[in-house]
Order: C-alpha cells, then structure tokens, then sequence
C-alpha cells in the first residue's frame, strides 16, 4: 500500500525536478549572452566616459535594475496574496 504511494511520490518528484532542469538548460544560453551583452555596453561605456566613472555608471545602471526588479517582485507577491487571502 505505502509501496505504491512512495513509487507515485517519487515519479511526481522526479518530473517536476526534470521539468525545472529543461528548464534551466534553455535558460543557460541566454543567461550568457546577457552576460556578453554587459561586458560589450561596458566597454562602450568606458571607452565614451573614461574607466572610473564608466564602471560607476555600469554599477548604477544594474543596481538601478536590480531595485526595479525587487519592486517589480514585491508587487507581484504582494497581488498573488491579496488574491489568496
């Protein structure tokens, strides 16, 4: 009885960790070319700007989205509870 459960747990646990995988297989391709993206606006930055303020303004640019994204998050969790509770 408890065999046959365990089995389905199991079966749910390992198509829903496959599922994530996949992915995050897909995602792995763009996550580099965001990261060649930064280093190329980088580049133009500092050749435009000078090194020092040039790596301030990078610095800003993606703290800035960070603090957008976080925003952006929070608004959004805080929707998914009001439609909850």
């Amino acid at each position: 009885m408890f065999a046959d459960l365990i089995k389905r747990v199991k079966g749910a646990i390992t198509g829903l960790v496959l599922k994530y995988v996949a992915r995050a297989s897909v995602a792995i391709p763009f996550v580099i070319a965001l990261g060649f993206a930064l280093a190329a606006i980088s580049v133009l930055v500092v050749q435009r700007f000078g090194d020092v303020f040039g790596y301030w303004m990078m610095a800003a640019s993606l703290a800035l989205v960070g603090v957008i994204a976080t925003i952006a998050v929070a608004i959004k969790e805080q929707k998914e509870e009001n439609k909850k509770g």
